[in-house]
């Protein structure tokens, strides 16, 4: 699917904490695959452990915030960019 280019036709959602595109729908994958929050059985540990990992995220990513365009610190997960 990736290499033929199916994905790129593939209906996308954004994840709502780390931004990026996940496709809803790609030939034979079931869609309960395709989507990490219903991959858990408790949602709301999924949710939980979503929020440690965007944290531990941002606080990586301060190390760098000297070194990039503030338009790239402001495109991810750097909330404090000033």
């Amino acid at each position: 699917m990736a290499i033929s280019g199916e994905l790129l036709q593939a209906p996308m959602e954004k994840d709502p904490i780390f931004g990026f595109h996940i496709p809803s729908s790609c030939g034979n994958v079931p869609r309960e695959i395709l989507k990490p929050a219903q991959a858990w059985k408790d949602s709301s540990a999924y949710a939980s452990e979503v929020k440690k990992l965007a944290a531990k995220f941002t606080k990586n990513f301060k190390q760098f915030k000297r070194d990039i365009p503030r338009a790239v610190a402001k495109s991810g997960l750097m909330m404090d960019t000033d």
